[in-house]
């Protein structure tokens, strides 16, 4: 394991909490990322400020705004830092990580022409993990 992904492990182990991961790429379509974090907004209306949604950005030239999509991003330049066949798939996508087994569970890929089932796996995934 490289200190790259011994970091990010820190980070997503942070407390016992599941993690809402939402995994970006500087080579995703800006709708379809913009898409995804105003229904992330919609249905985490504390999104900004909530620890246990984490956006993980891989751009090569490590350019990041925190301003970019509202909260700060872990910022990598290895596309493949999480090993999920997702990350090839060149579209930004969520999933839930939980302390327990480290797996990537509930991994969903948005379509922002459908955009009824972004809202209807955010409002399973809020239900099923975040309703504390």
């Amino acid at each position: 394991m490289n200190n790259e992904s011994a970091e990010l492990i820190d980070i997503l182990l942070q407390d016992e909490n599941n993690k809402l991961v939402f995994r970006v790429s500087e080579l995703n379509c800006s709708i379809c990322v913009n898409h995804i974090v105003t229904k992330l907004k919609e249905h985490f209306p504390n999104y900004s400020l909530n620890s246990n949604i984490i956006i993980i950005y891989d751009s090569e030239k490590l350019r990041y705004s925190n301003g970019m999509y509202d909260k700060q991003a872990y910022l990598t330049n290895n596309r493949s830092i999480l090993g999920l066949p997702a990350e090839n798939t060149n579209l930004p996508f969520l999933f839930i990580l939980n302390k327990d087994d480290m797996m990537a569970k509930m991994v969903f890929i948005p379509d922002k022409g459908m955009p009824e089932l972004t809202d209807e796996y955010l409002k399973i995934i809020k239900k099923r993990f975040f309703s504390y």
